[in-house]
């Protein structure tokens, strides 16, 4: 029995606002539907983010249901659970609820589980939506029932969007201890790097996100790829692999020095022109007096024509003793300073990530972040 484990596709997301961002959304999810065919998989999960919204564009929907569509022509049965972004956060259903008739099943606290058949063989398969942490309680008793009804099977996947404690310890709903512990796979997502580890009587995995939003995303897809998991369950133990995908849009990453902007930005210029697909720039600039207002119309005029985008960030430096110390903070001291102060750890979070993306003057991104956290009640 094979399993192809996907997580945290975004569909819909338009970034910066751009309409190639969207698309680059959807061209990753392709590749990896056709990738998964190819690779004669049993069933796909999803754990969650299908969708980057509960009511994703016109085009997302479609996408999806040719994907459904084409797993189904070739007997692919396809499990999905809402995520944090692709739900309501009080009534209503989510768009993975358009595409039941077509034959994705579409797992939620109401319907938690399904036993999965062919030919000789069964897989249970469980899981819900993603469940805040203030409803903890929820969430416990949830996974208690799911671990004593999946006692009757032999194979069983439990399908999670939660954070683990070990993986994740500024934001969690669960420790590892409070999973239970007798299911063959984890599948798991919300955390979009790639993480698999050894647990009860089988394997824990988030499978990441399928494209990559920002330069530590991009780094880690140049370490551990991105894409899917196929997990095989046909043994005694299950057994893991990646899928990984090609079509992630290249980011180019770089510092340079404010005193030798224009000859750095058009060495940088010609360096980026070499690339097949536009890359997102993040550029660093560091140096004493940084001009802003100057620093962003040169950057934009030389590198945008071969740039999709170009992300500035500013590490102004100034003079103490003759010594030229960096004007900014370490996010370790940062962070442990929001912590010490506010005292409540989800709002100095918020904080300390508000801060992160205001620095780098991107409003759009800190809009969307205090929204997410408003919704998710934390006030």
């Amino acid at each position: 029995m094979l399993i192809g484990h996907i997580s945290d596709t975004h569909l819909g997301f338009r970034q910066y606002n751009l309409e190639e961002r969207e698309e680059d959304f959807y061209r990753v999810y392709n590749e990896l539907v056709e990738k998964l065919i190819e690779e004669h998989i049993d069933l796909v999960v999803h754990s969650g983010d299908l969708f980057e919204s509960p009511r994703p564009p016109t085009k997302a929907l479609l996408v999806v249901q040719s994907s459904v569509l084409k797993l189904r022509e070739k007997g692919i049965a396809f499990y999905a659970i809402p995520g944090g972004h692709d739900q309501f956060k009080r009534r209503g259903l989510p768009p993975h609820a358009l595409f039941e008739r077509l034959g994705m099943k579409v797992l939620t606290h109401r319907k938690p589980y399904d036993v999965f058949k062919k030919g000789n063989q069964e897989v249970f398969v469980a899981g819900f939506q993603h469940v805040p942490k203030h409803l903890k309680g929820a969430l416990l008793a949830l996974l208690s029932q799911l671990s004593s009804e999946a006692s009757k099977y032999k194979k069983k996947v439990l399908v999670l969007h939660q954070s683990i404690k070990e993986f994740f310890p500024i934001d969690y709903e669960l420790s590892l201890a409070e999973l239970p512990d007798n299911f063959n796979y984890y599948a798991l997502g919300h955390i979009h790097k790639r993480i698999v580890k050894e647990f009860g009587r089988g394997l824990l995995a988030y499978s990441g996100s399928t494209e990559a939003w920002n330069r530590k995303e991009y780094q880690d897809y140049v370490k551990e790829g991105k894409g899917a998991y196929i997990v095989d369950l046909s043994g005694d133990e299950p057994l893991i692999h990646k899928l990984d995908v090609s079509s992630v849009r290249p980011h180019f990453i770089e510092e340079i020095q404010v005193n030798k902007l224009n000859y750095q930005l058009r060495k940088l210029a010609s360096q980026i022109k070499e690339f097949e697909v536009k890359p997102i720039v993040h550029l660093t600039v560091r140096g004493l007096a940084i001009n802003r207002k100057l620093v962003r119309s040169l950057a934009y005029r030389i590198l945008s024509p071969h740039a999709l985008t170009v992300r500035l960030e500013f590490e102004q430096e100034r003079l103490i003793e003759g010594e030229s110390i960096l004007e900014t903070t370490s996010k370790l001291d940062m962070r442990e300073l929001m912590y010490e102060e506010l005292k409540n750890p989800r709002v100095a979070e918020l904080a300390y990530r508000l801060f992160e993306v205001l620095r780098k003057e991107d409003l759009e991104e800190a809009k969307k972040l205090a929204r997410e956290f408003y919704e998710a009640g934390i006030f």
